[in-house]
């Protein structure tokens, strides 16, 4: 427990001016104004009640002209002082558990008195009004939802309050959404999981197509995953914003996927989309950035080349939370098969970036194996070089993506990323090394050696799995299970899947291990200082555990 922190909010949450409506605006007083207008009229009625509290604080609070509120404030007498005595203790923050950083912090403290509530707030005619309790902690979470992201973090799921009776354990059932969510993820981790130990799926309809072969890290586990997100994903779309910027996106040129995506989330036809907010696990902010960067091209040139150095940046993040998206330009039909084609390592495209301008240095017009084009010869065909290629080269430009890679393996030709730091789309899952050839930057000099050492076999394979990968890279209108518009839902819903608090749970594990080992060895493990009380004796079930 020596790794355990816990951040509170403030005395004064309930006052959100920045929530608050102008008035004189012809528009209606905010729910927030009202609750602080019947709070102010409990604390009067509070010390009404309590004539004789003149203590350090309310002395305090006087002097800073702010009246003491229900929150923060308990009895430390009578039956249910034990409630009072806790908000005290948290107060005065002389416990080692109380941090003043809230990132840092594996549980957030609600502090307030669910007695004083029930007394000023939900007693009517001596009758204890639930609905009235439940309001006002409703509009509680709700100002502490909008002013701090950790309560939307988690879900409230490290949230807690004190109180020492039933009312509140009453109250809760009212939010089941807080726990049904997380239940639902936690039932999608089992499936996953015995999926891949059964090397077998569970489905509740009788599935028609099954995943399998060597394309997959584990096809079990893939498909299992696609099974819960058809189940259980749920995605809420934000309808604020105009086009072109918001709700629109261009289906034409290198990033047409994001217009795909934008447009399919807009059309709503996919089973994901929800209308209820408090039953999505994902929230969709629906900006185009391709449409940012055009706008700020028309007001000002130098915007557009800072947008591009963020969108460069953007790219070029492996962030946990992101997902690498694949670039789809050319669509590719009936590519020719294997035995047609011939030994080129095809290349088109700009000599941008410092991959490519490395790549045209070493092989550009040195050999004819290695075709590498800025723009083809009048009457040639970029799709049928292509498919006419074994080997296709994907080199990073300005960005770090490629439209190339998509291409290639719709033309059924090997793709050959040339990168450093690039993470394929949808890796996740696909195991790339199967059926592609990546090469690293610095091993440009030797690109024709690599190729033409991997035996004729080899190329049939990945050749091969590259025409069974190619339904993943296909767009569809409407789209279909497994193409490109479902596997990025899919790399979306595995991140939301597996979200962590990283450097929190990595803490929580070291516990969980010490804890463990403890019980095993029969002792406790103490680098901090000099225990001077061992809990010991039969009162415990496991003291060892206990004191660890």
């Amino acid at each position: 427990m020596a790794d355990l922190l816990i951040s509170f909010y403030g005395r004064y949450e309930i006052s959100a001016p920045s929530l608050r409506k102008k008035r004189g605006s012809g528009v209606e007083t905010s729910r927030l104004e009202k609750l602080e207008k019947g709070l102010a009229r409990s604390r009067a009625a509070i010390r009404r009640a309590e004539p004789h509290r003149d203590g350090e604080e309310a002395k305090d609070m006087e002097l800073q002209g702010r009246e003491p509120p229900i929150f923060h404030d308990a009895s430390s007498l009578g039956v249910y002082s034990i409630e009072g005595h806790f908000i005290q203790e948290m107060d005065k923050q002389r416990l080692s558990f109380i941090t003043s950083d809230p990132e840092q912090a594996l549980l957030y403290f609600l502090p307030f008195s669910v007695r004083r509530m029930r007394r000023f707030v939900a007693s009517k005619a001596g009758v204890v009004d639930l609905h009235r309790m439940w309001v006002v902690i409703s509009d509680y979470i709700q100002v502490i939802a909008n002013k701090y992201p950790y309560w939307n973090n988690t879900n409230g799921a490290y949230h807690f309050m004190v109180t020492c009776h039933d009312w509140l354990s009453k109250i809760s059932t009212t939010f089941p959404q807080l726990e049904k969510l997380d239940e639902s993820l936690a039932r999608s981790r089992v499936a996953i999981r015995r999926a891949v130990a059964t090397r077998n799926y569970t489905s509740r309809k009788r599935e028609s197509f099954v995943l399998r072969g060597a394309i997959y890290h584990n096809s079990y586990a893939f498909y299992q995953s696609y099974i819960e997100m058809e189940k259980r994903l749920k995605i809420w779309i934000y309808r604020e914003g105009e086009p072109p910027i918001f709700h629109d996106g261009s289906t034409m040129r290198v990033y047409s996927i994001e217009g795909h995506f934008i447009q399919e989330m807009d059309k709503q036809r996919l089973p994901f989309i929800t209308s209820d907010p408090e039953q999505a696990l994902l929230y969709f902010l629906p900006f185009s950035v391709e449409g940012t960067i055009c706008h700020c091209k028309t007001r000002a040139r130098q915007k557009l080349d800072q947008g591009a150095v963020q969108c460069q940046r953007l790219r070029r993040l492996q962030s946990k939370k992101g997902c690498a998206t694949p670039r789809v330009l050319v669509q590719v039909s009936s590519p020719k098969s294997r035995q047609n084609r011939n030994s080129t390592f095809l290349k088109k495209g700009g000599n941008h970036g410092s991959v490519r301008k490395f790549l045209f240095e070493e092989w550009d017009g040195k050999d004819p194996q290695i075709q590498i084009f800025q723009r083809l010869p009048i009457g040639q065909s970029y799709k049928e070089h292509m498919m006419n290629a074994k080997y296709c080269l994907c080199p990073s430009g300005y960005e770090v993506a490629s439209p190339r890679l998509t291409e290639s393996i719709l033309a059924g030709c090997v793709p050959v990323p040339i990168s450093d730091g690039y993470v394929l789309p949808f890796n996740d899952v696909l195991d790339w090394s199967e059926f592609s050839v990546p090469i690293p930057v610095q091993k440009i000099p030797k690109l024709k050696e690599i190729l033409m050492n991997i035996p004729e076999h080899s190329y049939l394979k990945l050749q091969a799995n590259v025409m069974k990968v190619q339904k993943h890279f296909v767009i569809n209108d409407p789209p279909k299970r497994f193409d490109v518009i479902h596997m990025l839902f899919h790399s979306i819903w595995l991140r939301r899947l597996n979200v962590r608090l990283e450097k929190l749970e990595k803490g929580l594990a070291r516990s969980r291990a010490a804890i463990r080992r403890a019980a095993l060895a029969r002792n406790y493990t103490s680098s901090r200082k000099r225990r001077g009380f061992v809990p010991r004796g039969a009162i415990y079930h496991n003291s060892y555990a206990f004191h660890q």
